[in-house]
């Protein structure tokens, strides 16, 4: 039994743990829309606490949360729900009334780089960013917000109360009161108009009216936090300080991170009390700016106050500064410890944010968004984890268990990767049971071990030849070396011995998949998912067929159904994989960042999501994750040679030759990453560094094709060009089939004294393997280059009479160009081949046009130019060739510009005398 929960584990069948049946999100909905929040609640905490990734159980949850006030833990909610992959369009209007509460414009318009929004969620989101504009005195960005609401107008009163805000603050008081009142006839009780109707009133100084409307808007939404604001300032300023403390009090208790907050409930608090604080804020802002830290021993609760004013009047060290002190008056003050941390988060060393947090952790036992804060700082700092702890305990408790070590094994296999997992079981000497031997052939196949692999399970056969899982392991073996036949004969036996064994089932639909046989793989794999809808395996398989046969959209959906349930790595990794094929760079990004808050040290996936920062230009966030990979235990040599592919996007040659070295050390023999170095030390001038590492390559006798390449390079960089010509023709002797060896000579080969050299290598090769039909289209684009028009056209017209690169447009064209002095008529009929394969190309278009013109067709050939000239300009060739069409059409006036836009814009000569020759054939 236990061999089948390992064999489950690590081949991907779904063998998580369900929740009670009942806990269902349409129960919980249905729940909600009755009315009983509460027990939606319940039922809402057990689906996520299950699957918490589950978006709809995200959204509704954030819902209940925003219309119970609990606004910070509503927001914690759909931020997740948004890093997770929630369509923006379901929750845009909720994310930005929070950070319109919380005063965060920051995040506001990070939010709109979150994906695209539908035209009302934008208006929407573009009237909040105008309040929130306003909120800082930003009048401008405001203006500019509301005016691109006013484009699309999707809600005309609260673009009116929109317009009436801003006019407001700017007191065009007239204004105003002219959009409010059109508001108000349009929708009379809308709050919103409400709130708005008091502010016009407060700020003209009708308190008593400001007032009036601020209550007849709370007598529809009693717990509406910016009614609650409004009004208790204008209660205070009217000196109804209970009624002010009222309204505060519950504007506190939602938690809400509110400036106004903490300097306002002090202060009433304080009138209240009699402490005799009268002064206006600025004033108090003032008089407290010139204490001393030691004046506030007595009082701390002013140095809050203090702080609390600093950051109203943008000075947030400052108030850091003051809660730091505060902190050491009154050390377990959670509101002030959330404050300091997410400052040193954002601004300080990762190390500042953690000992800060590690000195007051007794004080936040209990705070959940502190302890999370902690554990996710303590991972990036590459600290061990809390279940590495609990294995250390185990390991401890039960050392002689075999089927201990298997599950040690699987966990190092999902932290540290298959490598450890494979050497703990090594080093751990554990008798090869039959789990045991399962284990290490499943992780051999993880490391591509396949003769390992197929060992092990010849191994397990050996021990029991009739167990279907062994026979399973040993067929998809099979399929995974290439051994098709074999694999179709042994899967065939094993579906007919046990027609209902469904592993065999799904090893099938691999096999159908291998043989592209989409059709049969779809309907075995339908089949399967009624008997197992929930299984990520089967998923992945069908999301697999579908996106082969242009069904993305339905192998999306499934995938990302499978990622809202689970972190299941097959789906993610082929969501990234059809991402990155399509050029969504954005979606692919979010994927990652959403694997990594379950992952947070995930190597390979810090690496991908370097490579995309890369690929987003945002390197200085790359360059971050680079630093935390390099902090990170038990990295192996592919880790550092990722790191230095990265490094060297970076323009970091020097760390990646070091990554790259770190890699040799770990692997040795591994002559790849030599190589690499020395072409990143020829790159980058280190030539004599470079010279040493090749020596000791050729006396160990490690004189490769590309060893003699890189003597080659070293050569060229050198400018040392017949040594390396002879280098690059040593290494395409050892590897006739080595591409870039013969890349980097045929360029080499432009100059004229290597002409014939080239061609006499090309030519011993031909003759040797008259197949490779590539090497034959080298020697044709070197006779191109060397205007060997006759032999290039013999070598083209091979290569076609072979059926080789019928549909590449560039042959036909630089065909077109070889017989263009000797077989016009013909190259016309390859120039339009050309431009048949691949319309509206310059450089097509232009050989196409003195093939026309050769046959003296100047009328095409000056539409054909046209359209070149349309793409490019500035190209002189295409200006001169247009130029002799409008002069052979006698239409000499219209040719002028194009010749002397070539005589202005050039410096070659050549381009130059030909102009002026046209000029005097005028």
């Amino acid at each position: 039994m236990f061999r089948w929960v390992i064999l489950c584990m690590l081949l991907g069948t779904s063998a998580h743990s369900q929740a009670n049946a009942k806990y269902t999100y349409d129960n919980a909905l249905q729940l909600y829309q009755q009315g009983d929040t509460a027990t939606a609640v319940i039922y809402l905490r057990n689906i996520l606490s299950e699957t918490p990734d589950n978006l709809a159980a995200q959204i509704l949850y954030g819902q209940v949360l925003l219309q119970q006030q609990q606004f910070v833990h509503a927001l914690e909610v759909f931020e997740g729900a948004l890093t997770d992959g929630a369509d923006l369009n379901l929750i845009s209007d909720e994310l930005s009334y929070l950070y319109l509460l919380a005063r965060d414009p920051l995040k506001l318009q990070t939010m709109n780089r979150s994906g695209t929004m539908r035209p009302d969620k934008r208006f929407n989101w573009l009237l909040v960013s105008a309040s929130v504009a306003l909120q800082d005195n930003n009048v401008d960005a405001a203006r500019q917000f509301i005016q691109q609401a006013a484009a699309l107008n999707t809600n005309p009163v609260a673009l009116l109360n929109a317009q009436a805000e801003l006019a407001i603050v700017e007191k065009d008081e007239q204004s105003a009161a002219k959009w409010l009142a059109e508001s108000q006839a349009l929708a009379p009780e809308n709050v919103a108009t409400l709130l708005q109707l008091g502010n016009l009133a407060a700020r003209q100084e009708r308190f008593a009216e400001a007032i009036a409307f601020y209550q007849q808007g709370l007598t529809q939404e009693p717990q509406n936090p910016l009614l609650l604001r409004a009004i208790s300032t204008a209660q205070f300023v009217t000196g109804d300080l209970p009624a002010a403390k009222t309204a505060l009090t519950q504007l506190a208790e939602m938690e809400l991170n509110d400036p106004y907050l903490r300097f306002a409930l002090p202060l009433v608090t304080a009138l209240l009390t009699e402490t005799k604080i009268d002064e206006s804020i600025l004033t108090l802002h003032a008089d407290l700016v010139g204490m001393p830290a030691e004046y506030f021993r007595t009082e701390p609760a002013q140095l809050f106050l203090r702080g609390a004013l600093h950051y109203l009047q943008n000075g947030e060290e400052l108030a850091i500064k003051d809660f730091e002190e505060y902190l050491k008056l009154v050390p377990d003050d959670l509101n002030a410890i959330v404050i300091v941390a997410d400052h040193y988060a954002r601004t300080r060393p990762l190390g500042t944010a953690v000992k800060f947090l590690e000195e007051k952790k007794a004080f936040f036992q209990h705070h959940e968004p502190l302890l999370m804060q902690y554990v996710l700082l303590t991972l990036k700092q590459g600290r061990p984890t809390t279940a590495q702890e609990m294995l250390t305990e185990m390991r401890a408790r039960f050392p002689d268990n075999p089927e201990m070590a298997t599950l040690d094994a699987e966990l190092k296999r999902q932290t540290l990767g298959p490598a450890a997992a494979m050497q703990y079981l090594t080093d751990a000497k554990v008798n090869d049971t039959p789990s045991i031997l399962l284990t290490k052939a499943l992780l051999a196949k993880d490391l591509q071990d396949y003769p390992q692999a197929v060992a092990l399970a010849k191994k397990l056969l050996a021990l029991d030849a009739g167990n279907n899982d062994y026979q399973n392991l040993y067929a998809g073996l099979l399929l995974q070396t290439g051994d098709i036949a074999a694999a179709e004969e042994y899967i065939n036996r094993l579906t007919q011995s046990s027609p209902e064994y469904f592993p065999g089932k799904v090893t099938q639909a691999n096999l159908f998949i291998l043989q592209q046989n989409d059709v049969a793989a779809s309907q075995l794999l339908t089949q399967l998912l009624q008997q197992q809808p929930q299984n990520d395996m089967l998923n992945v398989l069908l999301a697999r067929v579908e996106l082969r046969t242009n069904d993305a959209a339905k192998a999306e959906d499934r995938l990302l159904k499978i990622l809202n349930r689970t972190p299941y790595r097959p789906a993610l990794s082929l969501l990234l994989q059809y991402y990155l094929s399509v050029n969504k760079q954005q979606d692919a990004l979010t994927l990652l960042q959403r694997a990594l808050r379950r992952d947070f040290m995930a190597k390979d996936l810090l690496l991908a999501q370097s490579d995309i920062y890369i690929n987003l230009g945002q390197n200085e966030l790359a360059a971050e994750n680079i630093k935390t990979l390099l902090l990170l235990p038990d990295l192996n040599s592919n880790h550092f040679y990722e790191l230095s592919r990265l490094q060297i996007r970076l323009n970091l040659p020097n760390d990646a030759i070091q990554s790259l070295s770190n890699a040799l050390k770990a692997e040795p023999q591994n002559l790849v990453y030599e190589y690499e170095i020395i072409s990143l030390q020829i790159a980058t001038g280190q030539l004599t560094s470079a010279e040493q590492r090749l020596q000791q390559l050729a006396q160990r006798k490690q004189t490769t094709a590309d060893y003699y390449l890189l003597r080659a390079l070293l050569a060229e960089t050198r400018q040392q060009v017949r040594p390396a010509f002879e280098y690059y023709r040593q290494s395409v002797d050892v590897d006739p089939s080595f591409q870039r060896a013969w890349g980097s000579m045929y360029e080499l080969s432009r100059r004229q004294e290597l002409q014939q050299a080239f061609i006499d290598v090309a030519k011993k090769h031909i003759q040797q393997r008259p197949t490779d039909y590539w090497l034959q289209r080298l020697l044709a684009e070197h006779f191109i280059n060397h205007q060997l028009f006759t032999d290039a056209a013999q070598t083209y017209t091979a290569l076609l009479d072979a059926n080789q690169y019928n549909n590449d447009p560039l042959l036909f064209n630089n065909l077109a160009n070889a017989l263009l002095l000797t077989d016009p008529a013909t190259a016309l009929q390859h120039a339009e081949q050309a431009n048949q394969l691949s319309r509206n190309q310059p450089l097509i278009l232009t050989t196409l046009a003195k093939v026309l013109m050769a046959q003296q067709l100047h009328e095409r050939a000056l539409s054909t130019l046209r359209q070149a000239y349309a793409q490019q300009s500035a190209n002189p060739e295409i200006n001169l060739l247009l130029a002799e069409s409008l002069i052979a059409l006698q239409r000499t006036a219209e040719a002028r510009p194009f010749i002397e836009g070539v005589i202005q814009q050039n410096t070659s000569t050549e381009w130059v005398n030909r102009a002026k020759a046209l000029l005097n054939m005028r």
